[in-house]
């Protein structure tokens, strides 16, 4: 696993990268996902520790590199679906998964760590969508199975992309939504048909 530029997290002044990506990490269920399999308690034990004052700096490194693990965890989970099997005819059209290494290289340059989080949590409008009615259901009176749905339907929009144009086609209620990066550019009713029926 690539390291981050040494300071990325916890600099010799300061440790709000560290507690701006704990903070994004423990976002994670509103994404329907489980923070503590992206930060276990043991690592977050280690990574208060390291965020007293004096603490040596070999502990701050290893705190480092359990915040590194994390991040890209945490960047990895939100694009890339954890249930299985999803299939998929044409694996050439997904977005290809983010590169580590461009992650942390931007992870350590910005100005602006939580504006870069921020940016790496919007997905795609369906799933931001599917996101919002999660966080509906959990203010009222949740439902498990209704929980586990909107869940099962986030992990599915992860594999939509972010960018660049794109056709999104729900065959059950048969629309199709056309798209430039996450921007809605339009939408139809379309015919769905099968091997022994195809479409016109």
């Amino acid at each position: 696993m690539p390291a981050a530029p040494a300071g990325t997290w916890i600099g010799e002044a300061s440790a709000d990268g560290a507690r701006v990506l704990v903070a994004a990490i423990d976002r994670a269920d509103r994404h329907g996902l489980d923070p503590e399999r992206l930060l276990p308690p043991a690592d977050r034990a280690v990574i208060r520790a390291a965020l007293e004052p004096g603490t040596p700096r070999a502990d701050r490194q290893a705190a480092e590199r359990l915040l590194t693990r994390a991040y890209l965890r945490w960047a990895r989970a939100l694009e890339t679906p954890a249930l299985a099997p999803i299939d998929v005819v044409v694996p050439e059209a997904l977005p290809p998964p983010s590169d580590p290494r461009a992650l942390l290289r931007r992870a350590a340059r910005t100005d602006d760590l939580a504006a870069h989080l921020e940016a790496l949590e919007r997905r795609h409008p369906f799933h931001d969508a599917l996101r919002a009615a999660l966080a509906a259901e959990r203010a009222g009176r949740a439902r498990a199975a209704r929980e586990r749905l909107l869940i099962a339907n986030l992990e599915r929009t992860r594999l939509l992309p972010v960018t660049g144009r794109h056709l999104v086609v729900d065959t059950a209620s048969q629309m199709l939504w056309m798209f430039d990066g996450r921007t809605l550019q339009g939408r139809m009713k379309v015919i769905v048909g099968t091997p022994d029926n195809p479409t016109p």
